[in-house]
């Protein structure tokens, strides 16, 4: 099993570039019908997912996800062999948009809502990299 987490950065800071219901669903049914877990995030034109599954699971997604034309290439920042999944199922959270009712596993990205998609005890790399991503797009905690 490999951990891989990437970012795609640039894409314009558009609110027509948020990924639609659709799209949403479709990453949802690509990491499913590939027994992919983990988190993908957008905000603010800014792409950040973290996969789980077979090196060549993990491959396909990403190659496929990278391929949607706004995207860009999606950078690997980390890639890690795992011995046990840290995600139970795949989640999608876009800042500014719902689709919980439409897309199972995604909800609008928030502060609160990203946190809790998070596993109890996430590895440091990965409490680290959502806390970048998190501060980068000025997520602020609620009292």
């Amino acid at each position: 099993m490999i951990t891989q987490i990437f970012l795609s950065c640039h894409l314009g800071r558009d609110d027509n570039l948020k990924p639609s219901a659709e799209e949403a669903r479709w990453t949802s049914e690509l990491c499913r019908k590939n027994n992919v877990t983990g988190l993908t995030l957008y905000c603010d034109g800014d792409f950040f997912s973290v996969l789980e599954g077979s090196a060549e699971a993990t491959e396909k997604v990403a190659k496929a996800i990278g391929a949607v034309p706004r995207i860009n290439v999606a950078k690997v920042m980390y890639s890690e062999a795992r011995t046990e999944r840290e995600f139970r199922e795949h989640s999608i959270g876009v800042d500014g948009a719902d689709y919980s009712r439409e897309v199972s596993g995604s909800f609008q990205l928030t502060y609160d809502s990203l946190y809790k998609k998070l596993p109890l005890s996430p590895s440091p790399v990965l409490r680290a990299l959502t806390n970048s991503f998190a501060r980068l797009h000025k997520f602020q905690q609620h009292p």
